[in-house]
């Protein structure tokens, strides 16, 4: 993996943290990552790689997505079962779900929307 695909995977991994702090918009912080180059090299897969060894990520992430108010959003948590569901809804109706075992996974898969449907809606 080249360093510029590593330094995307985690900037853009990083993101609820960046937005915060960084005092920059969501179009900004993905430009800035490099994902729009990379993106087609950016899997659910490598992002899943990089949350195992920074699990501390993922609850940025829950955060996140608790903290989301503007629709259509994706979103992730855990539901009634003790499952991890990544949702896409629009106006609090869901348009897509998936269901996860793993918090990394059902993470990587949130990112991963999250950031691509960024770049698809500003490019």
């Amino acid at each position: 993996m080249s360093i510029e695909l590593q330094a995307c995977i985690e900037t853009i991994c990083k993101f609820p943290t960046l937005y915060k702090t960084a005092n920059k918009n969501p179009v900004d912080l993905v430009k800035q990552s490099g994902y729009n180059e990379l993106y087609n090299y950016v899997t659910i897969e490598s992002i899943a790689t990089y949350l195992r060894k920074h699990q501390d990520v993922v609850n940025s992430w829950v955060q996140f997505s608790d903290d989301i108010r503007h629709s259509p959003a994706w979103g992730f948590g855990q539901d009634n079962n003790n499952k991890w569901q990544v949702v896409y809804a629009d106006n609090g109706h869901p348009v897509e779900s998936f269901a996860f075992e793993d918090a990394v996974d059902a993470c990587a898969k949130m990112i991963k929307e999250t950031i691509e449907t960024i770049r698809r809606h500003n490019n």
